[in-house]
């Protein structure tokens, strides 16, 4: 990549603030704008011009943003509100915001330290370091290691469920959780990307089993400290000054608020329970971009260089971080989600420029997640140019010389690799795949990709083989053996799918199943009652007839049991915001679904045990005998839908 000065980054990206405004919420490149050499001002007038309007049309009770170029803070303020009911006002100094995963940032500066102490080979099993537990060798000759944790390359699955707290109170410690409930191993380490917080737990507790020391202790010490970040804390519970100033995280409801919980937890490395402010975050950003002795020498440069790529061709990871290729520019960030807070770092090094926003609420239909994303990218737009060699967004055609192939081959349903596997979060999966659809020579359309919800098409334009940039836009992503890397959150792969795993087909069958089965639940008793009134069942013997009696009772279950299993799924899922609380709080309403639908293989199993009993001794009239096989059939097909993404508890 061609660099320039950082001075000469900003002066000219200062002056360009009031056009980048309009053209970075646009999406559009810059052009030739006029000057204005203060960075302060530009973020000032672009942040002004946007958080007011995100947190009254979004409904988010109020944002902190920081703002560091230059080798200084220039730019930190709170908008709207701390605290609903108070009336408290937000104060980007020192009002406390969970940050929630941004924090995996600290856990890497803590193990990047004892890498570059040699305490810790980032290359060696993980088990080496460890004396209260030991990672199962799933994969014989491929073990864990400490850069697997820090690239989200462990391979252990994705399971979240019951990790938080509604308080920082009467918490396991640290290794006791990542040790009585370890997550299975799912893929061989270094294989495929995937978002994974059980790794960064265990990351966090290698620091412990390393150094000594708790981990909470260490990482101030070592990290915050020399970072000057005094209002940061990772202590749970919280310092009574603490939860004073802490703001208060909440979601829609109603035509009000409704307060989030699930921001505590064992998991401290993850982000779990640790508070901090936004000057915090931008004195942090400052030791990130700054060559900080204190910080130990090497150590950011270490945490900032890439350590892994899915695809080379792509963008990939650092330690804790993500790589962006925003307008000729490499940039790293950190998003982090909890309910009812959601924050985004960005980092532009060669620019010395970084971006920090938080939000204390969800918004509507968690609008709050892409906010924060779309007000950072606001402003690196408008606080850096592209670089000089930057060729501009996404090209028209395929890029000069290039060879074009048949793009049928990447078309197919893809599934993100941050779908659980092994826990009830596999329902996941039904609603999150992505479609790839062949566009005729050297072009293809994605759908499901964009983080952006107003987006659900983009368009792509081969530039290599299995390389394609998106057209109008800053994309770009890579095919290679079944996986799509390059779009999406950060962190995550996209796995291609077999026919017979397309979660579009097994939501039409799953749905109708369900519709099936609410009419047998209603319809069954309705009939009963009908037969009786007019006296119209023939008499028959009466081991046929309790037989026959024993078959309805058994669609009938499966009908009110099926029926009231979809309810409870569709409760579960209607608000997205409030979904997140239940998943990490381990809601009985999500953690007795399995349960429901192992009580419904019982009632489904009679069915298909009495099916062709019926037809072979004639029970009912032919409509009826219809009826209850479409009944058995419906009960099959839901309890193996349900089966299939994690919902039925089985043996063992």
């Amino acid at each position: 990549m061609h660099r320039v000065g950082r001075e000469a980054i900003l002066a000219a990206g200062a002056a360009s603030a009031a056009v980048a405004l309009s053209a970075a919420t646009a999406g559009v490149a810059q052009a030739e704008q006029p000057r204005d050499t203060d960075p302060g001002a530009a973020a000032e007038a672009i942040v002004d011009a946007i958080v007011p309007g995100q947190l009254a049309d979004d409904r988010i009770p109020g944002a902190a943003v920081a703002v560091v170029a230059d080798g200084r803070i220039v730019f930190s303020q709170g908008y709207g509100l701390a605290d609903v009911e108070e009336s408290r006002p937000v104060d980007a100094q020192h009002t406390g915001f969970f940050p929630a995963s941004v924090a995996k940032t600290f856990t890497a500066m803590a193990l990047s330290r004892l890498i570059g102490q040699g305490a810790l080979d980032p290359h060696a099993d993980v088990n080496r370091y460890l004396d209260d537990l030991q990672v199962p060798d799933t994969f014989p000759g491929q073990p864990v290691t400490a850069a697997d944790l820090l690239t989200h390359t462990g391979g252990f699955d994705n399971d979240v469920v019951g990790r938080a707290s509604a308080s920082g109170a009467g918490l396991p410690s640290l290794g006791r959780s990542v040790a009585d409930a370890p997550p299975a191993r799912v893929r061989a380490p270094g294989s495929v990307v995937a978002y994974d917080n059980y790794g960064f737990a265990l990351g966090g507790h290698l620091v412990e089993e390393v150094t000594g020391r708790p981990f909470a202790e260490y990482v101030r010490e070592t990290v915050l400290a020399p970072a000057g970040m005094h209002s940061t804390t990772l202590a749970q519970p919280h310092p009574p000054a603490v939860d004073e100033s802490l703001a208060t995280g909440y979601r829609p409801a109603g035509d009000g608020y409704e307060e989030a919980r699930g921001q505590f937890g064992a998991w401290t490395p993850t982000g779990a329970g640790v508070v901090t402010t936004a000057a915090d975050v931008g004195r942090f950003m400052l030791a990130q971009l700054g060559p900080d002795p204190a910080l130990g020498r090497g150590v950011t440069e270490r945490v900032q260089r890439q350590h892994y790529a899915q695809d080379d061709r792509v963008p990939g990871m650092a330690y804790g971080f993500a790589e962006r290729a925003w307008s000729g520019h490499r940039v790293l960030v950190k998003d982090g989600d909890l309910p009812g807070f959601h924050s985004n770092l960005a980092l532009v090094p060669d620019a010395g420029v970084g971006v920090f926003i938080t939000y204390n609420g969800d918004g509507e239909d968690g609008a709050a997640f892409w906010d924060a994303k779309e007000l950072t990218r606001a402003v690196v737009r408008g606080l850096v140019p592209p670089a000089p060699d930057h060729a501009g967004a996404g090209g028209a055609g395929a890029a000069s010389g290039a060879q074009v192939d048949d793009t049928s081959r990447y078309a197919g349903t893809y599934r993100p690799s941050t779908v659980s596997s092994d826990s009830v979060m596999r329902f996941a999966g039904l609603t999150s795949s992505v479609q790839v659809r062949a566009d005729g020579a050297g072009r293809i359309t994605t759908t499901g990709l964009s983080m952006d919800p107003s987006v659900q098409e983009q368009h792509w334009v081969q530039q290599t083989p299995g390389v394609f940039t998106e057209e109008g836009g800053p994309g770009r992503i890579a095919f290679d053996d079944g996986v799509l890397a390059g779009g999406g959150p950060e962190a995550t792969a996209y796995e291609r799918l077999s026919w017979y795993e397309d979660p579009g087909w097994h939501l039409i069958a799953i749905g109708t199943a369900a519709i099936v089965l609410l009419l047998a639940a209603a319809g069954y008793p309705a009939v009963a009652g009908w037969e009786r009134w007019r006296r119209a069942r023939s008499p028959v013997p009466a081991r046929i007839a309790r037989g026959a009696i024993c078959a309805r009772l058994s669609a009938w279950l499966t009908g009110v049991l099926g029926t009231a299993f979809a309810c409870q799924f569709a409760v579960l899922v209607a608000d997205g915001n409030l979904l997140s609380e239940r998943v990490l709080l381990g809601s009985p309403l999500l953690t007795s679904l399995p349960w429901l639908g192992a009580a419904l293989v019982l009632p489904v199993a009679g069915t298909i045990v009495t099916a062709p009993v019926a037809w072979i001794r004639g029970w009912w009239t032919v409509p009826g005998r219809a009826a209850f096989t479409v009944v058995t059939v419906a009960g099959t097909v839901f309890v193996a839908g349900a089966a299939n993404y994690g919902l039925v508890a089985l043996p063992g």
